[in-house]
């Protein structure tokens, strides 16, 4: 048997999020998507390095 809860939010609750909403429309996902890859690409950069001189040091052995 499924048994739902339902959370309600206060109608603050509900306020705030139509304000952020409204807010930050303008920045919208592109802008999200462009710093999230940006921030992945960072990563795996510095994943390659890391990989390059352990297999460095291993190839010194």
């Amino acid at each position: 048997m499924k048994t739902e809860t339902i959370q309600f939010r206060s109608k603050s609750e509900r306020e705030r999020d139509v304000d952020l909403e409204r807010n930050y429309h303008e920045i919208g996902i592109p802008a999200i998507a462009a710093a999230s890859q940006c921030c992945c690409k960072q990563k795996q950069a510095k994943a390659t390095a890391d990989r390059a001189s352990s297999d460095a040091l291993l190839a010194a052995d």
